[in-house]
């Protein structure tokens, strides 16, 4: 008898150490519980955590551009003693991004959107948009509950729109000190924050305090699956270019994005608006790119082809750093051979010969190649006239490179708000990888543009020359306050879907 009590009492302390070893995962996917309790072991967090400092040191091209080795150093230590002890997966996810935004690279992030499709099936989230207005945050859209449009919100089940949006901050991208845009693009991915730090079903109510004229109301509304959180767009209208005339002949081309599907299309589009243009003797001519996140060099400059009154020379400084996940490495077969019979028929002179050099040299040197064009157009066409451009905080990457170009040539008056990113350039071209143990995805920058001032990094952001601010009555109404203060009406739009 004592045997067998002994036996079992062994058991069930083998029972005992497994479930508390059980008691944290390693490997993300194919997780069933919520990413906010799902626990991480410490030894896969600092497992990642390792191998993401060995791989910035590996692939990033300029990781010290604007910080140095010590404050980098010191945010990696912080990240090491937060994962000494279990954190939930989310968690884990938010110390990885807060570590990545110590290097002040837009393109070097974690982004949260990655975990929208880990956990449960019945995950529930609630998609909506919301405009922040001094300390106040105001419902843009709301996923089928458009009736709260314009109404302030005080609070999201027990979590306060302060609360989120500083949850969210975290995850938002910056470069170098655009601390404006930052908050911008906080602002616009607090639904996704929410419904991560948050444990509710598809079947589950939200709750949402709001203001409604001296009253607080607090109201349950219907929760959704996470596909209708990826795809809900609001009120905004996608269209990678297009363009109208107003009431006043006034010409407005605005550019979603300078990676499209096809470049010979958004060549064409963007010809036909300044064709139209010159058709129209427009004095007068805007050019959008808010919530632009960039794209191709050869998209942005075909845009400043049409502008570049004085045929100047647009000058850029590539930075690569030899990698395994470098441009050139990542090039396919077919295109990289025919790379190599180029750069050698011009060898030693000429950019791509330098780039040839850099092709070949050994893992983790590092390269600066400068590019001197004069961006031109098959049309030989280009606008004198008046030009105002317009970018906010989601205006990044190539949408910098032009902004910056604009405001070093003087072209015109720049509106809106603070971009993200300065005149000196930008990072671009980012690799994904996975961490080994967890499997999340990160994103490395493998270049590094340097433009104007490239000597002395510059972390202030491009400001506009006229900033402009929302009014709740922009909400209320819909009414784009860009289009208010320049005075445009009667817009239809001619669009490149």
């Amino acid at each position: 008898m004592y045997f067998q009590n002994a036996l079992f009492a062994f058991f069930l302390l083998i029972a005992s150490v497994r479930a508390t070893a059980q008691n944290c995962d390693s490997y993300l996917m194919g997780i069933r519980e919520d990413l906010s309790v799902t626990k991480l072991c410490p030894e896969s967090m600092l497992n990642d955590l390792q191998n993401l400092r060995e791989a910035l040191d590996k692939i990033h091209p300029d990781l010290y551009h604007y910080i140095d080795k010590e404050e980098l150093d010191s945010a990696y230590h912080e990240a090491i003693k937060k994962v000494s002890n279990d954190l939930t997966a989310y968690e884990f996810s938010k110390t990885i991004a807060k570590f990545l935004s110590s290097i002040k690279d837009s393109h070097t992030n974690f982004n949260p959107q990655n975990l929208l499709f880990l956990g449960p099936k019945d995950k529930g989230t609630l998609p909506f948009f919301l405009i922040k207005i001094g300390d106040k945050f105001f419902i843009e859209s709301m996923y089928e509950n458009e009736y709260l449009k314009g109404k302030e919100v005080l609070a999201f089940n027990d979590l306060s729109a302060q609360d989120i949006f500083n949850e969210s901050i975290t995850f938002s991208l910056i470069e170098g000190s655009s601390r404006s845009a930052q908050e911008e693009i906080a602002t616009k991915g607090m639904a996704l924050v929410f419904s991560q730090m948050s444990r509710f079903k598809t079947s589950d109510s939200v709750k949402i305090k709001y203001v409604s004229g001296m009253d607080t109301i607090t109201k349950k509304v219907k929760s959704t699956n996470r596909m209708n959180l990826y795809l809900y767009k609001g009120s905004l209208i996608e269209k990678s270019v297009s363009y109208f005339f107003d009431h006043e002949n006034k010409g407005v081309l605005k550019i979603l994005s300078f990676q499209p599907k096809a470049m010979g299309l958004f060549k064409k589009e963007v010809a036909n608006f300044f064709k139209e243009v010159a058709r129209r003797g427009c004095s007068e001519i805007v050019i959008d790119l808010r919530n632009n996140q960039g794209g191709y060099v050869k998209a942005h400059e075909y845009l400043m082809s049409f502008l570049n009154i004085n045929k100047e020379q647009y000058v850029v400084q590539h930075v690569y750093k030899r990698s395994k996940f470098d441009p050139f490495s990542k090039m396919p077969y077919f295109k990289k051979n025919r790379f190599k019979r180029k750069a050698k028929r011009e060898y030693p002179f000429g950019i791509h010969s330098k780039e040839y050099d850099f092709m070949i040299s050994e893992l983790g040197s590092t390269s600066k190649i400068t590019f001197n064009s004069v961006p031109d157009n098959e049309y030989n066409l280009t606008y004198n006239g008046k030009c105002t451009l317009v970018v906010n905080g989601l205006s990044m990457s190539a949408s910098v490179l032009f902004a910056g170009w604009f405001r070093n040539t003087g072209r015109g008056e720049i509106i809106g708000w603070p971009c993200l990113g300065s005149i000196s350039g930008t990072f671009g071209t980012n690799v994904v990888i996975d961490l080994p143990t967890t499997g999340l995805p990160i994103m490395i920058s493998t270049v590094k543009f340097n433009t104007y001032n490239s000597n002395v990094p510059l972390l202030e952001p491009i400001s506009p020359d006229k900033l402009i601010n929302y009014s709740i009555e922009d909400v209320l109404f819909s009414r784009d306050p860009v289009w208010e203060f320049l005075n445009i009406k009667n817009e239809k739009l001619h669009s490149l879907k």
